[in-house]
């Protein structure tokens, strides 16, 4: 599996701890849960814009999942997450391993207006992106195929203005969202293991 979050780049302070980055904050709680479980982790080597904040696990085989955080703005992030995509593809492919090739999957953590804080939700193939941006670029950054997408809740504002809702998603997290948010990652392990 290459699991890749969507947000807007944490290398801007404005977009740390955003609900708009709650993928980002649920891929560092799941890896943060892996480490302490004991899991190891080796760099991603990608192409340079594939590489940045990548690590792959290692030492359990059937669990070789690398991990994969955009860089890029929100609505803009699919030419990255096809790019890292490729690349991984093109590794897993030069393995001896066909089938692991045949299996690889791509699995996109973002933001899901749609459920509550604390809660996930898994959908495949060509379900709705129901107005997500960023799974939009995606979609048509890789030209159709399908991918996962595992859609960590944030709730949805009262009004559906968009300028309510996009000062909704920008603002930043509590401590109380951010737990909800970080709380997620033994769903999310669960799901993955499904997935893979």
């Amino acid at each position: 599996l290459l699991i890749c979050s969507i947000g807007n780049p944490i290398s801007n302070p404005a977009y740390v701890n955003t609900l708009h980055s709650a993928g980002h904050t649920a891929l560092v709680s799941l890896h943060q849960l892996l480490r302490g479980a004991g899991y190891d982790f080796t760099s991603f080597k990608g192409s340079a814009a594939s590489r940045e904040n990548a690590s792959q696990r290692t030492g359990f085989a059937e669990e070789d999942w690398t991990f994969w955080m955009s860089s890029s703005l929100m609505n803009v992030s699919g030419k990255g997450v096809a790019e890292a995509y490729r690349k991984w593809k093109w590794d897993i492919a030069a393995e001896p391993d066909r089938e692991a090739a045949a299996r690889a999957t791509l699995v996109v953590l973002h933001d899901e207006m749609e459920k509550p804080k604390g809660k996930i939700a898994v959908r495949k193939g060509s379900s709705s992106l129901k107005g997500h941006n960023g799974l939009k670029s995606i979609q048509q950054a890789l030209g159709g195929q399908s991918f996962v997408r595992i859609g960590i809740g944030i709730d949805r504002p009262d009004s559906r203005d968009p300028e309510v809702v996009s000062r909704y998603v920008l603002r930043k997290m509590t401590r109380g969202e951010v737990s909800a948010v970080e709380s997620t990652a033994p769903d999310i392990l669960a799901a993955l293991r499904e997935i893979a």
